[in-house]
């Protein structure tokens, strides 16, 4: 049986999920060549990844951001991008990204699903400098 999940969470907690998971051993049966039915095996639960990723950058960013990601030929995945993109609200991604050098990662398939504006949820009392912050072009 295959079973697919998403999970959202931090790194070390997905990690942490993992290692459990490979580390269970379940039993299972088979029948041999004579037909004869053998129980006495047990097979290591087999995690893969198929990972979802939510990216956040700013704005003005984001065609950068899309050339490392490097999308695979939509082809590949097939109508799921499409369908997930609508299922979790997105609009569509650009097309027009400018392909980047790096990172170069061989054995890895990307799609981007879409794109959504970043809500910001939070009004800032204080000016960032008087609450002791450092503005990015100092640092």
């Amino acid at each position: 049986m295959h079973i697919y999940t998403l999970l959202r969470g931090k790194i070390d907690a997905i990690k942490e999920w993992e290692a459990w998971m490979t580390s269970q051993y379940l039993k299972f049966s088979w029948k041999d060549k004579k037909g004869k039915e053998v129980e006495n095996a047990y097979a290591q639960l087999q995690v893969r990844e198929v990972k979802l990723y939510e990216i956040v950058c700013p704005e003005e960013h984001g065609d950068m951001v899309m050339s490392w990601i490097k999308p695979s030929n939509d082809k590949f995945w097939g109508k799921a991008v499409g369908w997930l993109g609508k299922f979790l609200g997105l609009k569509k991604a650009p097309k027009n990204w400018e392909p980047c050098l790096f990172p170069c990662v061989e054995g890895i398939a990307t799609a981007v699903l879409g794109t959504k504006k970043d809500k910001v949820n939070f009004k800032r009392k204080q000016n960032l400098e008087e609450e002791g912050g450092i503005p990015s072009e100092q640092l």
